[in-house]
């Protein structure tokens, strides 16, 4: 402490009122980490809104160009001929093949990596490349008729856009993951008015837990795009009309019993889209004509049922609206639907099947609500009701998220008599599912994701940069000059051999400043804290976690050896978190 001493007085005051103004900036700002975490949240909601407005306009380009419409999707096959109802989706599925086929020179040696393995399974990166080539091809299947969900273009393109600008700034697992995950949200959002419910969507099936580390960032990302996207495409609910009233609390029953006839059939579901892959697939066809083969079908099948053309949306309004449908056009509908998402889904074609599961799961529920009005006329609810219920049900069912479809199911609606049965529906289905099989929709996508070895890894997969370093004798101003460095607010201390001997945290040294003649003869090693602040760079995530929770700090430096070492890097228990909590891995 005698070298302390001989310091020029003002120098160390100087670096004495810095360190109290960082100090107290470090205590009422958010950390370094959390302002870079919410501007790229920002950054993903508004990627996520303008790949919506941009993707709606695109598809209406195409469906003009093919049908010189730009009305919904059944209108338009209603109002077309037989012949063009039945060229029109093998040509769409017939270009989108061309499209995968010859784009490949466009492409290269580039992988294409869907935005749910990126963010389960790989590192975050989702080439930009494959992601146009992957959008293109479904615009020209979704714009032609395919019954395919719009939010496959959608993600896959605000993925690609915010995986691009991530990596280009810097940002590694498991934050590159979690903003790709967050721009996936909010094209959700803008898409289905649902911030809460596209939030808990990417939570529980892409991430794979609801975790405080992730939900944060995946609301304020869901949140921005829908404010920019709703004064241009309306602020009202997807289905603003629904008849839905919860009078008795004897209908309960019934709506459990809806949740577990949709929860087993939709294992049947699950199979059917693997089976239909697997036939497709065994036809060796090639992408252009596998895929116009399935537009093919599509439009065979419209034919006779217009109403299977596209997501589903017009005719689920239509039912949750509470329009009379009678049993031989609903029974015929249910088929059609489900023949067409089957040969959509199996030839290849490049979308989703979130709004044509629904569909499905409200057809069903409307046909038990019918019997159940016959069975016990003037003591249940409209069939309508029921179908909102069934919708909820099988969504949960089909992709076993059983919260996600609760919440989507209220925000599409804005309906809160249905809260209750859904949550009673909504659960026994997904218990029923699960128990008769293990597989959801998602499936392929996440199954290499779910072997959740992640505690294994080593820290040193994790770690940032080294902080800065000072020696033990180091005094004040030399503290100062390091935290003026240090991105993290953390100095290693080091030994005269570069052995770490502890580490000062800008928010730890605080009571030491307010001490202004101790500050004359502090020392760093007086300062740091014990080695119980590092880990080695071989320890597990598990042991890691052990090592936080041990001494409470949000940051450990990372030795070279396992009994202390030299500093090589830093770890953040936030990144620590959000890798356990969601298992991913790269």
């Amino acid at each position: 402490m005698s070298h302390a001493a001989h310091k020029p007085a003002a120098k160390i005051e100087a670096a004495r009122r810095w360190l109290r103004r960082r100090g107290w900036l470090a205590r009422w700002l958010p950390s370094r980490d959390q302002r870079s975490t919410l501007l790229w949240s920002l950054f993903a909601g508004l990627t996520g809104a303008v790949c919506v407005l941009s993707i709606r306009s695109a598809l209406l380009g195409v469906q003009w160009l093919l049908t010189r419409s730009t009305g919904t999707l059944i209108d338009t096959a209603r109002a077309l001929p037989p012949w063009q109802r039945i060229a029109t989706p093998a040509i769409g599925g017939l270009l989108a093949g061309l499209v995968v086929r010859y784009g490949q020179r466009f492409v290269g040696n580039q992988a294409g990596t869907d935005y749910m393995e990126a963010v389960a399974v790989g590192d975050g990166v989702v080439r930009g490349r494959p992601a146009l080539l992957r959008t293109l091809a479904s615009l020209l299947s979704i714009g032609s008729g395919g019954s395919l969900g719009r939010e496959g273009p959608l993600l896959q393109l605000a993925s690609a856009i915010t995986s691009s600008a991530g990596r280009r700034a810097g940002l590694r697992p498991p934050r590159l993951p979690l903003m790709i995950a967050c721009a996936a949200s909010a094209a959700l959002a803008a898409t289905y008015h649902a911030p809460l419910g596209s939030s808990l969507f990417v939570a529980e099936i892409v991430l794979g837990s609801i975790a405080i580390e992730s939900i944060g960032p995946l609301v304020v990302s869901s949140v921005v795009a829908l404010a920019i996207t709703r004064p241009i495409l309306g602020g009202q609910a997807v289905f603003p009309a629904t008849v839905f009233r919860f009078d008795s609390v004897l209908e309960l029953p019934l709506h459990l019993l809806v949740g577990v006839i949709l929860g087993a059939a939709a294992p049947g579901f699950v199979a059917l889209l693997a089976a239909a892959r697997a036939s497709f697939a065994a036809l060796r066809l090639g992408p252009p004509l596998q895929l116009g083969l399935g537009g093919l079908i599509v439009g065979g099948i419209s034919v006779l049922v217009p109403d299977v053309w596209g997501n589903g949306h017009t005719a689920l309004d239509t039912m949750l609206r509470g329009d009379a449908l009678g049993w031989t056009a609903l029974l015929l509908l249910l088929a059609a639907k489900l023949a067409a998402t089957l040969a959509s889904v199996g030839s290849g074609a490049v979308g989703g099947v979130f709004t044509p599961t629904m569909l499905l799961g409200g057809l069903g529920g409307w046909c038990l609500g019918a019997v159940f009005q016959k069975v016990l006329p003037g003591h249940t609810a409209v069939p309508a009701a029921y179908a909102l219920v069934g919708m909820g049900a099988f969504l949960a069912a089909a992709t076993h998220a059983p919260l996600t479809a609760v919440i989507l199911a209220f925000e599409m609606t804005l309906n809160p008599d249905a809260i209750a049965p859904l949550m009673i529906a909504t659960v026994s289905a997904y218990y029923v599912a699960r128990g008769l099989g293990r597989n959801s929709i998602y499936t392929e996508q996440l199954r290499p994701s779910r072997s959740r070895t992640t505690h294994l890894l080593q820290v040193e997969t994790l770690q940032r940069e080294a902080p800065p370093t000072v020696p033990a004798d180091a005094t004040l101003d030399r503290i100062a000059s390091a935290f003026s460095r240090a991105r993290a607010g953390v100095v290693a201390v080091v030994l005269p051999n570069r052995r770490v001997l502890g580490s000062i945290r800008i928010d730890g040294i605080q009571p030491f400043l307010a001490d202004a003649d101790l500050c004359h003869l502090v020392t760093a090693g007086d300062l740091a804290a014990d080695t119980a602040e590092t880990v080695p760079a071989t320890a597990t995530l598990t042991e890691a976690l052990a090592a936080f929770q041990k001494t409470g700090s949000p940051y450990l430096v990372v030795v070279d050896g396992p009994d202390g070492g030299h500093a090589v890097g830093l770890l953040s228990r936030r990144d620590l978190h959000l890798a356990l909590a969601h298992g991913t891995e790269w």
